[in-house]
């Protein structure tokens, strides 16, 4: 299985245009499994770059629009 290599500020800018993301948009894009999605958002949230909306709902938050805007991507 090949390696899945996605920048950190490239899944942001992901977030960021497509507003709201769940673990299947992850899936489907990225081509990760559902395990290794839950755990990329997981880990994005509990580093303040993500907001949990409903149940497997994710954003952006502020912390994550600054350093998107810190690398001219916003």
């Amino acid at each position: 299985m090949m390696a899945i290599l996605v920048s950190k500020l490239e899944f942001l800018e992901f977030v960021l245009k497509h507003k709201v993301v769940t673990v299947m948009y992850l899936v489907n894009e990225f081509g990760y499994r559902e395990s290794g999605a839950r755990a990329k958002l997981y880990r994005l949230y509990k580093q303040g770059l993500l907001h949990r909306l409903h149940r497997g709902e994710y954003i952006l938050t502020d912390e994550a629009r600054g350093r998107l805007m810190y690398y001219g991507k916003l």
